[in-house]
């Protein structure tokens, strides 16, 4: 999230959610999905063991062990340029100014077909170094767990966005995450101005046509029959239902 105003000491505050409406704009490719289409099947084995108590007490002296990360997507993209014979490995360098830290270097390789004996070997090689290149620096996309919430005694599904924000995290319930994950979801902005006059902007997770034209709201995904859904804690990215809120 790039500040107005930059802290003094940027590296003590990590954000850990994305405001839907907020004062600032944010950091963010329109054309790429914040949220990409991928199977989730969601098992015993992934639900962490229920707490004992749900008493912040308690829950302090003893934290819940998490499940693994699994899933996601890799950093980077595979583009084959068959004039050249060639597949290339691309991943663009990425950094935040509000860290001011680098959370990976570019990276540009060339595997072309007849160094390694074919089309289909050269591919599986730049396949290999997209895969070490996203482990060497924890670059997945997207990859998922389940979690548990003492508050409403249920458990869901966290969602990494990507390793440039660690800590923010797409939720939704465990019933839903099939169905939301059947598409890709952008997060996108819109700037307006409250009764103040004060400029805000406004942000929502949407599908896109091939056109890349705006389409369907999660929220209006999640509830078809309702006009308009607010986020009651403001979290864009928090799309469990209890946090869905018609208007008051």
């Amino acid at each position: 999230m790039l500040l107005n105003t930059p802290f003094k000491l940027p590296e003590r505050f990590l954000i850990p959610v994305l405001d839907a409406i907020s004062d600032h704009k944010l950091p963010h490719t329109v054309n790429v999905p914040a949220l990409y289409k991928q199977k989730i099947e969601v098992t015993e084995d992934m639900y962490p063991e229920r707490p004992k108590s749900r008493s912040q007490l308690y829950l302090r002296l003893n934290p819940m062990i998490q499940k693994p990360w699994i899933g996601g997507f890799p950093i980077g993209k595979i583009v084959e340029e068959k004039e050249n014979q060639a597949y290339k490995f691309i991943a663009k360098k990425y950094n935040v100014d509000i860290y001011k830290l680098e959370y990976n270097p570019p990276i540009h390789l060339t595997f072309k077909w007849s160094e390694y004996g074919g089309e289909e070997q050269a591919h599986a090689e730049a396949l290999a170094a997209q895969k070490k290149f996203t482990e060497l620096y924890k670059a997945s996309r997207n990859q998922y767990r389940v979690s548990y919430c003492e508050l409403t005694d249920a458990f869901f599904l966290q969602v990494r966005i990507n390793h440039i924000f660690p800590n923010i995290l797409f939720e939704c319930d465990i019933d839903d995450a099939r169905a939301i994950f059947e598409h890709d979801w952008y997060l996108v902005q819109n700037e307006f101005k409250n009764k103040f006059d004060d400029v805000k902007y406004r942000y929502r997770l949407v599908q896109k046509d091939e056109k890349m034209k705006k389409g369907k709201s999660i929220t209006k995904f999640l509830f078809p029959a309702d006009k308009f859904r607010e986020y009651e804690d403001n979290n864009v990215f928090n799309c469990r239902k209890y946090n869905l809120v018609g208007p008051k």
